[in-house]
């Protein structure tokens, strides 16, 4: 049994160009009792959130159509609901994420460990 409650039966999005990111992260988060689709660009992106419906998205910044701090804006205004985690091999826009209403900064590499402490903060104590 996962850490989550699989009556809520709803999917958490990930969005990466990285295949091997979406599968890391889709079993991590399958492993812990949740659903999980990944998508690799953004407009791909904006098709699957309202089709799912996420509770948290897993967004790259770098993306072959765009910028996920970008997106970061458009979910923070257009979705409020949604806690989006943005994930990236640097560092140097935590600030700018943190601003723009990112509940979490993933640094890549990642452990197993700190994204099941992720979900746990975002999903149970939501």
């Amino acid at each position: 049994m996962g850490l989550f409650d699989p009556v809520e039966n709803r999917s958490i999005l990930i969005i990466d160009d990285e295949k091997e990111i979406c599968i890391l992260l889709a079993k991590i988060i399958e492993k812990n009792g949740m659903r999980a689709i990944y998508v690799h660009s953004l407009e791909d992106a904006l098709g699957s959130i309202d089709k799912i419906n996420p509770p948290l998205i897993f967004l790259d910044i770098n993306l072959p159509d765009g910028s996920g701090i970008d997106f970061l804006s458009r979910l923070s205004i257009q979705y409020p609901e949604i806690q989006v985690v943005i994930i990236s091999a640097y560092d140097d826009y935590k600030t700018k994420a943190v601003e723009l209403g990112a509940i979490a900064f993933l640094i890549k590499p990642f452990s197993k460990q700190a994204v099941v402490d992720i979900l746990s903060n975002c999903l149970n104590h939501a």
